[in-house]
């Protein structure tokens, strides 16, 4: 058995745990993950590779404001 688990999957089991846990999620080109896919997890923010460490920061500030 492979503990290997996908972010997406991860942020539906943490959701799962804890509804209102801000997630954000950061991946590079994927097939299996969108900005709407991630929107239907109920994760808060997607963001694409490469991201720079400003962008990320201000992804936090988002979110972080948003609450």
């Amino acid at each position: 058995m492979s503990t290997f688990m996908t972010g997406d999957r991860l942020a539906a089991e943490v959701l799962k745990i804890r509804p209102h846990m801000t997630v954000i999620i950061c991946t590079g080109y994927s097939e299996r993950m969108s900005a709407k896919k991630a929107e239907a997890l109920g994760v808060r923010k997607y963001i694409e590779k490469p991201i720079g460490t400003r962008n990320m920061a201000s992804a936090i500030r988002q979110v972080l404001d948003e609450k």
